[in-house]
């Protein structure tokens, strides 16, 4: 598996949240530990089920992203 993960210059619709009230939300930590924002529980399960994050921690919620994300301009 890759360690980066290259996307176009649209990766901040990755993290936007449409429900932001949602009191079910995982914080999420970069590869080196950084929080970087917070998921809805499907999307944290979506990234654990693809091996692109581990669960951190069950209270709070939180996962590790496996991956460092690489902006391209396009």
């Amino acid at each position: 598996m890759h360690n980066t993960l290259i996307i176009d210059n649209s990766y901040q619709s990755l993290f936007n949240n449409k429900n932001k009230d949602n009191k079910n939300l995982y914080k999420v930590y970069s590869k080196s530990g950084e929080l970087i924002n917070n998921f809805i529980v499907e999307r944290a399960d979506w990234y654990i089920k693809k091996g692109l994050a581990e669960k951190k921690s069950d209270e709070p919620m939180s996962i590790k992203l496996l991956v460092e994300f690489k902006n391209i301009e396009s």
